[in-house]
């Protein structure tokens, strides 16, 4: 799969990346409060695995908010995506944590 000329992971390689964010979440789910940058760049490898044609952006979001809200923390991600999405196409981790703000959840 590509999108405006940047080509994601391919199909073939599906199954080590798998693996690897499976220890990457293991290792996130270890530490008592992740930051901002793990949770960047957790949302950096799963951008580039690409597993669906669309609804990826959306999906994988949800999917580390959930991971936040298991250590009691909420992330703010951006209104306006351009910044994150040009962070994620250099995939500079970086970039990317810098569009996002993490709190504690109220709950």
């Amino acid at each position: 799969i590509s999108k405006a000329g940047f080509d994601f992971l391919e199909y073939d390689r599906f199954d080590n990346a798998i693996k690897y964010i499976n220890d990457e979440i293991v290792r996130l789910n270890k530490k008592k409060q992740p930051t901002i940058e793990d949770y960047a760049a957790l949302l950096n490898d799963l951008n580039y695995i690409h597993p669906f044609r669309e609804g990826n952006g959306r999906s994988t979001k949800l999917f580390i908010q959930l991971i936040a809200l298991h250590h009691g923390q909420v992330i703010d991600y951006p209104a306006d995506n351009a910044e994150m999405i040009a962070g994620l196409n250099q995939s500079d981790v970086g970039i990317i944590a810098k569009t996002m703000a993490l709190q504690k959840s109220a709950g």
